[in-house]
C-alpha cells in the first residue's frame, strides 16, 4: 500500500479532533457526577413523628448507659420501689398468716406468684425478718394492690416481751413468764385421719379442697386407714406435702373389715387393694374349699402376689 494512503488513515481532520475532545470531556464529567452528588447530598428531613421517636430512643439509650455506669450503692436486692399504676389481679384464698413463718404452699394459697414467693423465701433464708406488716410491701414483685389485699390478714408474732429486772433474793416473788401465752402462740391442732372431714384436712398446709376430698374418698373406700403412712397413697398428694402434715396426723380409731366367708363379690371388688382381679379368685377358692379358717389361707391362691396380700390383709377377717 502506498505510504500516502496509510497517512490518510492515521491523520485526523479538525472536526475529528474537536469531536474527540468533546467525548473525552463528557466521559470525565460523567465519572465525576456520583462524587459531586454524594458530597452535596442534602440532610435528611425527619417528619415530626419520626423526630419524636428518634429522641425517645436516644433518651432510653442514655438512661441505660448511665445506669450501668453509676457507682451509687444499690438497695437490698429483695426490695424495690414499684410503679403504683402497675396492677396485678391476684387469685387465692385469704386467711390470717405470718410472713415470717408461712411456707411456700401457704403463699400459693394466698394467690402470690411463684417468682414473688421465691423472693420472700430467699429473703427469709438469708436472715431477713418482717417486723411490721408494712415491711411486706417492700418485696420486689409484690404489686401495691396485692399488698393492699393481704394487709388485713398479716399477723406477725410478737417477740418475747422484755421484763424489767428487779433484784430479789426470794425466787418465789419473781415473775413467771409463759412464752406461748405471751406471744399468742397456740400449738397446731392434731387431726384423727379416720374421723377428720374435708374442712379439717383443708386446715393443713398444702391441702386444698380437691386433695381433701380425695383423701376422704380414698379413706372411705378402704374402710379407714390402719396407718398414717397410708395417707401418702392418696392420688396427687406429693411426698413433700405429706411430710409437712405428717406431724399433725394421729390415728385413734379403727377400720372396717370385710368378712371373706360371707361377703359377695360385689362387696369385695370395691376395695382399692383387692378389686375384681382378686375378688373373683377369693370367692372361687371359698366355693371350692369351704369357709376360710384364717386369712393366711389366701396365700394358697397361686396368683395372689405377696405385696398385694400384705396390703389387703389388715382389711379382711374370717369372723
Amino acid at each position: 500500500m502506498p505510504r500516502n494512503s496509510i497517512k490518510e488513515y492515521l491523520s485526523f481532520s479538525k472536526n475529528d479532533r474537536i469531536a474527540l475532545i468533546v467525548i473525552t470531556v463528557v466521559i470525565g464529567i460523567t465519572m465525576l457526577i456520583p462524587y459531586l452528588i454524594k458530597k452535596n447530598k442534602p440532610a435528611t428531613v425527619l417528619t415530626p413523628q419520626l423526630a419524636i421517636a428518634v429522641k425517645q430512643l436516644d433518651s432510653l439509650k442514655n438512661n441505660h448507659f448511665s445506669n450501668l455506669k453509676t457507682n451509687e450503692p444499690r438497695n437490698y436486692p429483695y426490695y424495690a420501689d414499684k410503679d403504683a399504676s402497675h396492677t396485678y389481679t391476684p387469685k387465692g384464698t385469704l386467711f390470717n398468716f405470718d410472713p415470717n413463718t408461712l411456707d411456700e404452699v401457704g403463699f400459693e394459697k394466698l394467690g402470690l406468684r411463684p417468682k414473688t414467693i421465691g423472693i420472700i423465701i430467699n429473703y427469709r433464708n438469708k436472715g431477713g425478718k418482717f417486723k411490721t406488716p408494712e415491711d411486706l410491701q417492700k418485696i420486689y414483685g409484690l404489686h401495691p394492690n396485692e399488698f393492699k389485699r393481704l394487709l388485713p390478714y398479716i399477723s406477725i408474732s410478737n417477740r418475747e416481751p422484755q421484763q424489767e429486772y428487779v433484784h430479789d433474793n426470794n425466787t418465789a416473788n419473781r415473775p413467771t413468764y409463759n412464752k406461748e401465752k405471751a406471744s399468742g402462740y397456740s400449738a397446731p391442732k392434731l387431726i384423727d385421719i379416720n374421723k377428720a372431714d374435708t374442712t379439717a384436712w383443708i386446715t393443713l398446709p398444702g391441702i386444698g379442697s380437691k386433695l381433701a376430698n380425695r383423701i376422704v374418698n380414698f379413706r372411705d373406700k378402704l374402710g379407714g386407714f390402719h396407718s398414717i403412712e397410708q395417707v401418702a397413697e392418696t392420688y396427687a398428694l406429693t411426698d413433700s406435702v405429706f411430710q409437712k402434715i405428717k406431724a399433725r396426723l394421729i390415728l385413734e380409731s379403727g377400720i372396717t373389715k370385710i368378712n371373706i366367708n360371707t361377703a359377695d363379690i360385689e362387696l369385695i371388688k370395691t376395695h382399692p387393694y383387692i378389686r375384681y382381679k382378686y375378688a373373683q379368685q377369693i370367692i372361687a377358692y371359698r366355693n371350692a374349699n369351704g369357709p376360710y379358717k384364717s386369712i393366711d389361707d389366701l396365700q394358697k391362691i397361686m396368683t395372689l402376689e405377696q405385696a398385694d396380700y400384705i396390703k389387703m390383709r389388715p382389711y379382711l377377717t374370717v369372723e
